[in-house]
């Protein structure tokens, strides 16, 4: 299994309806193997670093909105700083972590286009 990054808006009655726009190449919808729920986005460095929003992850999928879209951005921010010293950490490739860190972004814009949400899971 893979976790997926999404972006999502919600219809009158607040249901979610998926926002089709496909994010920009070289960017997809991936943000890691199902593994890396808990050994990159949920792990102890990340939270060192005061991540909040993507170690949720460990715990469940995450649904963000409004001022959490401005919270995932800035740690996305902070990860993409300390981006080789954490892979190294984290013994994980860089440029792997770096493409699914741009593909979350990628996300986060696209649902800022549309007024809606990211969902990560």
């Amino acid at each position: 299994m893979s976790l997926i990054v999404c972006a999502y808006r919600r219809d009158a009655g607040g249901a979610i309806e998926w926002i089709e726009e496909e994010p920009p190449f070289p960017c997809n919808d991936l943000a890691g193997p199902e593994s890396w729920r808990h050994k990159i986005w949920g792990s102890p460095e990340l939270r060192r670093l005061g991540l909040r929003m993507l170690p949720s992850l460990a715990e469940a999928d995450v649904y963000a909105e409004d001022d959490e879209l401005d919270a995932i951005e800035a740690e996305l921010g902070m990860l993409r700083e300390a981006l080789p010293a954490l892979a190294a950490v984290l013994k994980v490739d860089a440029e792997g972590l770096r493409f699914r860190v741009e593909n979350i972004a990628a996300a986060v814009r696209i649902a800022r286009a549309h007024g809606g949400g990211v969902y990560m899971g």
